[in-house]
């Protein structure tokens, strides 16, 4: 025997669904913000020039947070 409750369940299905929905775009679009950025791991003792392969990387740009000098 099956009972149903006819006590807005309609109402939660369509809350439950937009929520789904809206948490699918999220995944979407944050799994296509990953896939375009590269992580690169330097490891090495100190001053073995991790941070001059990695200024050399970047070819001179400027670094999210510092002040570009041309």
């Amino acid at each position: 025997m099956v009972f149903s409750c006819m006590c807005g369940g309609d109402k939660q299905e369509k809350a439950a669904a937009e929520r789904n929905k809206k948490v699918n775009q999220y995944l979407r679009q944050h799994i296509r913000e990953e896939s375009e950025t590269v992580k690169v791991l330097l490891l090495g003792p100190g001053g073995s020039g991790k941070s001059t392969i990695f200024r050399q990387v970047m070819g001179g740009c400027c670094l999210i947070g510092t002040v570009c000098n041309g």
